[in-house]
């Protein structure tokens, strides 16, 4: 134990000068806004400390990134790893006091954050919002830098590292654009008169694979909710996770996801040989894992466009000619062409089964808990057949829950999508909308 406690003294004198500038940057940033935004009740609609908590999540998911690169940094080095290897120390060992003083650098904002409540007033009915918020930006951080760090353990050379850990951030966000934007494609084709992911799909499970979007939605999310307490009451944590649609689910997964990659980043760390360092990354699961990953997730993005799937596959042997340093192409490959034909196949499938059933145009009226209709009118501007401006609106003031004027409402909206299909009515002075409050606690749009 006595090499583990020198090693680390090691690293303090070698990086405290690092380790102070750090401190004080985060400090800068979790208290600069408090002095440029203050909290005003009745001025501001952001709660307190929310310009702060932004600083907070930002800093953190910087340095899920950056902390895998800088804590084994040593091992894209011959020299360093000759300097490192002969400690009298387990590699194992070696390997979680660099890891874990990784997660400790990232989770300092949090801590900073949490002193924050001992000067703010007004912070009384918020401290179990921010309590939840600052443990999950912990978490899925940690969950982020776990993952990074997995990757970089399979990589070679500085370089390539430092590609991993932006494609792994890059491939999680694609996998959630791409998603919603298949989906929407998808809604698009089977309702004519509209509807959102929301209403037929939970969103949170697919949200949850990206920390990056999900944690700047929890932010987005909540001054509305602030704006809802301010002016109804009630508890300001209840009415955010309503209005983020919280699932217990989501700390588990990335818990679990935290502890999976930490450990298999251990045993990738204790398979490395010295040799390996400053040498070409041979790893399938470094350059031929994300360059397939990336370019199927862009073609997932638009599966039914024949021109966007040409591009993909132009990138695709681009991606690969880049990884290799060579242009080259392999019977292999080819079974990109066949992912595209099958993904497209599938897409049509979920438009015939209107999306194995999940996507409905109509409801019925026993399935509907109140409803609100808009109409809005327009004329087009003189000289000028491409602009129009509304002319009047006729809006409801408030969700009506009579039953009689729901089955009106849905008799009028089913006549009117089958005469639009049919080309028998013309909407283009006029929009009607419709808005229905399911009973399954879901909203509707058309």
């Amino acid at each position: 134990m006595s090499y583990e406690i020198a090693y680390c003294k090691w690293i303090w004198r070698h990086n405290k000068r690092l380790f102070f500038t750090y401190l004080l940057t985060a400090v800068t940033l979790l208290l600069l806004p408090q002095l440029l935004f203050p909290y005003q009740p009745n001025r501001n609609s952001f709660p307190p400390l929310y310009w702060s908590c932004t600083a907070m999540l930002l800093i953190n998911l910087a340095l899920a990134m950056l902390m895998p690169l800088y804590q084994f940094r040593y091992l894209m080095n011959k020299r360093s790893v000759d300097l490192f290897y002969p400690l009298p120390i387990k590699k194992t060992r070696l390997f979680w006091l660099n890891y874990v003083i990784g997660a400790a650098c990232i989770c300092i904002p949090n801590v900073l954050f949490l002193f924050s409540f001992l000067w703010t007033s007004e912070i009384n009915a918020y401290i179990p919002t921010y309590l939840v918020l600052t443990a999950m930006f912990a978490l899925m951080s940690l969950a982020l830098y776990a993952s990074i760090t997995f990757f970089v353990m399979k990589c070679n050379s500085f370089l390539d590292a430092c590609f991993v850990a932006v494609a792994v951030v890059l491939v999680q966000l694609l996998l959630v654009t791409s998603c919603i934007a298949l989906l929407n494609n998808i809604i698009q084709e089977i309702s004519h008169s509209g509807g959102s992911i929301n209403e037929f799909f939970q969103m949170s499970y697919i949200e949850c694979f990206s920390p990056i979007m999900i944690g700047f939605k929890w932010l987005s999310d909540l001054p509305a909710a602030a704006n809802d307490y301010m002016q109804n009451g009630g508890n300001i944590l209840a009415l955010w996770l309503k209005e983020v649609d919280f699932n217990s689910f989501l700390p588990i997964v990335y818990l679990f996801v935290t502890v999976g990659f930490s450990i298999v980043a251990c045993r990738a760390y204790g398979k490395r040989k010295g040799e390996d360092s400053e040498q070409k990354t041979t790893s399938k699961l470094v350059y031929p894992m994300f360059t397939s990953l990336i370019t199927c997730l862009l073609l997932l993005y638009d599966s039914l466009s024949a021109s966007f799937f040409w591009v993909a596959v132009v990138l695709f042997f681009v991606m690969n000619s880049l990884a290799e340093r060579k242009l080259t192409i392999r019977p292999k490959m080819l079974g990109f062409l066949f992912y595209g034909a099958i993904l497209f196949l599938v897409s049509n499938l979920m438009i015939e089964t209107n999306g194995f059933g999940r996507i409905r145009e109509f409801y019925e009226p026993e399935d509907i808990q109140s409803v609100l209709v808009e109409l809005h009118f327009y004329e087009d501007r003189e000289n000028d057949f491409d602009a129009s401006y509304e002319t009047s609106y006729l809006l409801m003031d408030e969700y009506q829950e009579d039953q009689k004027l729901i089955e009106q409402v849905t008799a009028l909206h089913r006549q009117a999508t089958k005469e639009s299909k049919n080309g028998e009515i013309n909407y283009m002075n006029g929009t009607v909308m419709v808005n229905y409050v399911l009973k399954n606690g879901r909203t509707a749009y058309r």
